[in-house]
C-alpha cells in the first residue's frame, strides 16, 4: 500500500475543493430529488460531496493507497455531508433561525390585484381594497410546504381558505375586515399566525 507525501495531500485536498465547488455549480442548475426541508443551496452541495466521496474512494482503491488513508477520506466526506446537511436544514440549523422562533416562516404576503403592480406587504400591515374586487393573497412561506388556513373577521369571501394562496373580495356593510392565517408548516417547524388590515373603499 502507498502513502500520500504532504504535499500530495494538499494537491488532493485542493482539487476536492475544486471538483466540489464545480459539481455545485453544475448541480444548482439541474432538477435534483425533492428535499423540502433542506435550503436550496445546500441541496446541491449535499449531492456534490456524495458525488466527490464515491469519486475519491474510487481514486483510492485504484491508486492503491492504504486503508487508512481510505477510512479518513470516508469519515472527512461523511462528516462534512452530515455538516452540510445540518446547517442546511430547516428544522434543525442554528443558522437559519426558523426552529428556535427567531425567524418567522411567514415572511409577507403577495398581493395582486387587476390593473395594479403586483407588492409585497408584512403581515399587520393594511391593505386598502374597493368594496366588490377581488385580491389574489399568496402567504410567502418558507419552507414552502405549508397548509394555510384563513379566516376573515367580517366574512369577507374567501376562495382557496384552506391553501396559501387565496382569492378575497372585501364583504359588504363595513368599512374594515382583518384577514387572519394560521401556516402549519412542514418539516416539524412550528406553526404561525399573520394577518393582513384591510381598510374597505367604497
Amino acid at each position: 500500500m502507498k502513502a500520500l507525501s504532504h504535499l500530495n495531500l494538499l494537491n488532493l485536498i485542493l482539487c476536492n475543493v475544486i471538483l466540489i465547488c464545480l459539481f455545485w455549480f453544475v448541480l444548482h442548475f439541474l432538477p435534483l430529488p425533492a428535499l423540502d426541508c433542506i435550503h436550496p443551496l445546500a441541496r446541491p452541495l449535499i449531492f456534490a460531496l456524495c458525488i466527490a466521496l464515491i469519486l475519491n474512494v474510487l481514486a483510492i482503491i485504484l491508486a492503491k493507497l492504504s486503508i487508512k488513508q481510505l477510512g479518513i477520506s470516508i469519515s472527512i466526506f461523511l462528516a462534512s455531508i452530515v455538516l452540510a446537511w445540518w446547517l442546511g436544514s430547516y428544522p434543525y440549523s442554528p443558522l437559519m433561525g426558523f426552529a428556535n422562533g427567531h425567524k418567522s416562516i411567514l415572511s409577507g404576503f403577495r398581493i395582486t390585484r387587476q390593473g395594479r403592480a403586483i407588492v409585497t406587504i408584512s403581515s399587520g400591515d393594511t391593505l386598502s381594497l374597493a368594496r366588490g374586487s377581488y385580491t389574489s393573497i399568496e402567504a410567502l412561506v418558507t419552507p414552502g410546504s405549508a397548509s394555510c388556513a384563513w379566516q376573515s373577521l367580517n366574512d369577507g369571501a374567501l376562495d382557496g381558505a384552506d391553501t396559501c394562496d387565496l382569492i378575497y373580495s372585501p364583504p359588504k356593510g363595513t368599512d374594515y375586515d382583518i384577514l387572519k392565517v394560521l401556516v402549519a408548516p412542514g418539516c416539524g417547524l412550528p406553526k404561525t399566525t399573520g394577518q393582513i388590515k384591510i381598510s374597505i373603499l367604497p
